[in-house]
């Protein structure tokens, strides 16, 4: 039997391993996504301009549905993270360009 929960715990700890590397990863997409949507985010002074201001809600409709998805992924690695008891994941950049869109979609 002592064998048989040391096999389970080593398991679990390659499945925590996993789940810690999946979360990296995910991590250094929200981050690229976040530098390409500062690079390219609709500027006060598009607004003046017809064709930008069509291309900037464009463009706002577009990340918005690509931050959606990436959304549901983070709960997805949250109750993973849960179900494992690891300390609660971070995901500041992700939250920081979705608060953006957010507040560029209201006044847009």
């Amino acid at each position: 039997i002592n064998s048989h929960i040391k096999l389970i715990n080593e398991q679990k700890d390659i499945l925590k391993k996993n789940i810690q590397s999946r979360y990296e990863t995910f991590v250094n997409q929200c981050e690229k996504i976040k530098l390409r949507w500062q690079q390219f985010r609709p500027r006060e002074q598009d607004m003046e301009d017809e064709k930008k201001c069509r291309d900037s809600l464009k463009l706002v409709r577009e990340k918005e549905q690509e931050i959606q998805d990436l959304l549901k992924q983070k709960e997805s690695l949250i109750e993973e993270f849960k179900l494992f008891g690891m300390d609660s994941p971070v995901f500041q950049d992700l939250d920081e360009v979705n608060g953006d869109i957010m507040q560029i979609k209201n006044v847009w």
